[in-house]
This record gives C-alpha cells, sequence and structure tokens, in this order.
C-alpha cells in the first residue's frame, strides 16, 4: 500500500513543480517520467499482484507449452493475445516478460492519450491513479490491452478517419472481443445530444435498473457467450462496490452537464463526446447494479472520465480550485477505503516486486 501512496505523492509533487512552467517540454518531461514510473510498478509486479495476474502468467507458460501456433489456439483465449503470448515467448520463456511488455503497451497508450485530450494532465494522471484504473488495468490484461488499442485508435476518430478506427477496434476485438463496443463511439460521435434530453436521464435510469435482468436476456440472444456467465458466480452483484461506482459515476456526469448548461454550442462542441461517453458510461454503471457481468462494458467508457473532469474543471470561472480540492480529497478518500477495506477487488495490496 505503501508503494502506491509514495507513486501518486511523486507524481502530484512533480507535477505541481513542472506544470508550474507551463511549457510543452515540461509537459513532456511529466507524461514521461510518470510512463517510467506506472510501467515499472506494474510491469515488474510478482505473479501475487492482481486477482487475474496468476491465471495470465499460467496461460503464458501453457501457451509456450504447445508445438505450434495453430495447437495454441485451442486456447479459449482470443486468437491475438495467443499470437502476443506465443511470439514472446520465442524471446524469453518467462512469463514476466507478457506482464512487463504489457503494462509497458498499456500504459503508454493511457498516458499518450491523456497527452493529447486532457486540459490538466497532471489531474489526468491523478485520476487514472485513484478512480482505480491503473489497479484495474494490473487484472485485466486483455480487456486493458483492448481499451489501450481502442484509445490509440480515438484520434482517428476525432479525424473522421473512420477506416483507421475500424482497423483499431478489429485489432482490439484480436485481444477482447467485447471490444466491438468501440464501434458504438462511431453512432455516439454521430448522434446529437441535445440539453433539453438531460431532464429524461434519472428517470431512464430507474427504467434501465428495473429491468436490469430482463435486458441481459435479450442481449444474451445476440451474444450466446453471456449465457455461460448467467447463473454463474460472475452473475451476482457486489452491490456495494458496483452502487458506489454508479453513484460516483452519476455524480460526476452530473457536475459536468451544469457546467455547460451555460455554455455556447461552440464553447461545447469539444466537450460532446465526452458527454455521451459519460453517460454511457453511467447507464451501464447502473445496470451493472443488477447484472454485474454488464460491468465489464463499463471500462470501454469509463476511462473518458480521466478527461471528462479535468476539461470540465478547467472551463469552470468560479470556485475552480475550491472544486479542485474537493474532488481530489473525495477521490483520495474513495481510493484509500478501497484499498484498505476491499483490497480483493483488485489484489494489488500488498505489493510485491520481483
Amino acid at each position: 500500500m505503501a508503494i502506491y501512496i509514495i507513486i501518486l505523492f511523486v507524481e502530484v509533487f512533480l507535477g505541481l513543480i513542472l506544470s508550474a512552467k507551463k511549457s510543452k517540454y515540461t509537459k513532456k518531461i511529466f507524461i514521461i517520467v510518470s510512463f517510467i514510473i506506472l510501467s515499472t510498478i506494474a510491469g515488474f509486479r510478482t505473479r501475487d499482484v492482481g486477482m487475474d495476474t496468476e491465471q495470465y502468467y499460467r496461460a503464458y507458460q501453457r501457451i509456450n507449452s504447445y508445438n505450434s501456433i495453430s495447437e495454441a489456439f485451442n486456447e479459449r483465449y482470443e486468437k491475438g493475445f495467443v499470437v502476443l503470448c506465443y511470439g514472446l515467448g520465442r524471446i524469453s520463456p518467462n512469463p514476466q516478460t507478457l506482464i512487463l511488455v504489457t503494462s509497458i503497451f498499456i500504459n503508454f497508450c493511457v498516458l499518450r492519450f491523456i497527452n493529447k485530450n486532457s486540459k490538466n494532465v497532471v489531474y489526468s494522471i491523478f485520476l487514472y491513479i485513484t478512480l482505480n484504473f491503473f489497479f484495474s488495468y494490473m487484472n485485466i490484461m486483455r480487456q486493458a490491452i483492448a481499451i489501450s488499442f481502442l484509445l490509440l485508435s480515438y484520434e482517428n476518430l476525432k479525424e473522421k478517419k473512420y477506416i483507421k478506427y475500424f482497423i483499431g477496434v478489429f485489432v482490439a476485438m484480436l485481444f477482447y472481443s467485447l471490444a466491438i463496443l468501440g464501434l458504438s463511439f462511431i453512432i455516439v460521435e454521430k448522434f446529437e445530444y441535445k440539453r433539453k434530453y438531460n431532464k429524461f436521464l434519472i428517470p431512464i435510469l430507474v427504467i434501465i435498473f428495473i429491468f436490469g435482468r430482463n435486458i441481459l436476456s435479450i442481449l444474451t440472444k445476440f451474444s450466446p457467450r453471456l449465457l455461460e456467465y448467467v447463473g454463474g458466480d460472475y452473475d451476482f452483484s457486489n452491490y456495494f462496490g458496483t452502487l458506489i461506482i454508479a453513484m460516483m459515476s452519476l455524480g460526476i456526469l452530473y457536475f459536468g452537464n451544469d457546467i455547460l448548461k451555460n455554455k455556447t454550442s461552440v464553447e461545447m462542441e469539444e466537450y460532446k463526446f465526452l458527454q455521451k461517453m459519460i453517460i454511457l458510461n453511467v447507464v451501464f454503471a447502473v445496470l451493472g447494479i443488477r447484472v454485474n457481468i454488464l460491468s465489464r462494458f463499463v471500462q470501454y467508457f469509463s476511462i473518458f472520465q480521466i478527461i471528462w473532469i479535468p476539461n470540465i474543471l478547467y472551463i469552470m470561472k468560479k470556485n475552480k480550485q475550491e472544486f479542485k480540492i474537493l474532488f481530489s480529497l473525495i477521490f483520495i478518500t474513495y481510493w484509500l477505503i478501497i484499498m484498505i477495506y476491499r483490497p480483493e477487488w483488485y489484489g494489488v495490496v500488498p505489493y510485491k516486486m520481483i
């Protein structure tokens, strides 16, 4: 636990010093140093750190025990992940290679995403840690790789280079099939969300909560694989955790909407996509309260919170610093409570380095 508090302190302290100079050079230094720190902590963790790390440790060994890649495709994992493991196995039989390489790639993609889209990179990295994305990605390796490819492709989506974006989604799906949700980003971009729709949000969320199980039944018709989880361990909700996440996400959304309500259409333009992504994040977070397996959908939308919050604070005209401090205290408290009282959620406490 101490190591995480130290890296959070270092990130914030270093960020404040370098950002005070307000130059592209110091911003680049901060991003590079942050990348090195986060990649080192994640990449050199032992197989005991992270609930799913052991699983991938064994998968790497198993995949590299096959005589050919075609035999390795018999594994239940997506082909992209199998190819990655098999290819890295030709370099080193040590499963730590997989942990290190994926940690470097994931953190590179996240920090690149922050660097290109955040109005406050220091605060975004602070959120990356305190909202537990960093720790979650030490668990959901395949899904984190898929999300990373989507974040890499996000710039293509913004520039309307749809063919390149489709390629990015396809590659992401090679590591985690649920990355097909990346195609919904295009629909989100095209859909015009009007301010008057805000009044319908709560009623819609209530309906989603009530009919959550029915929605799962509909989804299983389109994705038979979901049937594997119905009635199993993953079908039982962690009400405490998902409720907190849903309530926090809803609060973040409404705070942003309140700030944007007085902005002109031109001023709002660059925030429209983020706003719609945060709304979908809330929708799936509420669904996750009733149907735990659907909380996996949240990951593809929730990561945009680390951009949404700093960018909303950036355009505030009054009490900006006060709200920044208030949010920081809330997020640190949230993070510490989970790490201390719910360490089993991520399995990253205690931390062990190889």
